[in-house]
Formats: structure tokens, C-alpha cells, sequence
């Protein structure tokens, strides 16, 4: 038996369906547990981007700029890996989506080639040291 299911027969409130998703019932439960993975990898996130941070402040490695960037690309994937993660436990087929998104995605990148061009150039400039954040 799931841990979903014995809740639900513990707490029956946790069972109250508020809607279908492509044929997938979302139920309070549902949604709870989805918030308490998107909770917890927000926690984990955050500890990975302080653990990033003290490695990069070593001798030799304090350099805003790197430090930002890899934080930042590091959160986001964690966020991004969260989402899924909590989508695929609340059961919601994401095959369909991801073929979607591959659309999108090209329609997207086609439409943004300038925006995207200039942020892979500030990702090469802050990583290369070439200019350095102003500290307040």
C-alpha cells in the first residue's frame, strides 16, 4: 500500500478530490504532498547553493561573478528537478508536456535568439572574470 493511500485512510480530508487533471484526480493530499517536495527542495537547494558558495570562498576562488552564475544555474536545475519530481508523485503524465515544451522550446528559441545570445554572453564574461560585479 502507498503512503498516499494510508494517509488518506487515516485522514480522510486529505482524500477530497478538487479536480481532474487529464484524467488524474487532484485531491488535497495530492496538492500537500506536492507542496511539502517543492518545500524540501527549496530547502535542499539552499543548502547546496551555501555549500557551492563556501567551497568557491577557498584561496584563489573568490571571484563574485563564477560564484553567482554557478549558485544560480545550480538552483534553478534543482528547482527545475523538484517540479518534476513533484508532478510524477501527484501521478500527472508529463510525456505529453515534454513534447510540447520541444515545440515550444523551438518556437521559443527562434524568437529569442537575441536575448539568448546576449545572456550566454554574460554567462562567458562573468565566468571568464572579465568584469566583476560592483560589491555594496
Amino acid at each position: 500500500m502507498k503512503i498516499a493511500e494510508q494517509l488518506r485512510d487515516e485522514i480522510p480530508f486529505l482524500g477530497v478530490k478538487l479536480f481532474d487533471l487529464s484524467a488524474t484526480p487532484i485531491t488535497i493530499g495530492t496538492v500537500t504532498v506536492m507542496a511539502i517536495v517543492m518545500l524540501a527542495t527549496g530547502v535542499v537547494s539552499w543548502v547546496v547553493t551555501r555549500s557551492i558558495k563556501r567551497a568557491f570562498k577557498l584561496p584563489g576562488l573568490e571571484d563574485e561573478g563564477t560564484i553567482g552564475v554557478v549558485t544560480r544555474l545550480t538552483h534553478y536545475l534543482i528547482l527545475g528537478a523538484g517540479l518534476f519530481v513533484a508532478l510524477r508523485i501527484a501521478g500527472i503524465d508529463l510525456t505529453a508536456l515534454f513534447a510540447a515544451g520541444a515545440v515550444l522550446a523551438v518556437a521559443l528559441g527562434f524568437a529569442m535568439q537575441n536575448i539568448t545570445a546576449n545572456f550566454v554572453s554574460g554567462v562567458i564574461l562573468l565566468s571568464e572574470r572579465v568584469i566583476k560585479p560592483e560589491i555594496s
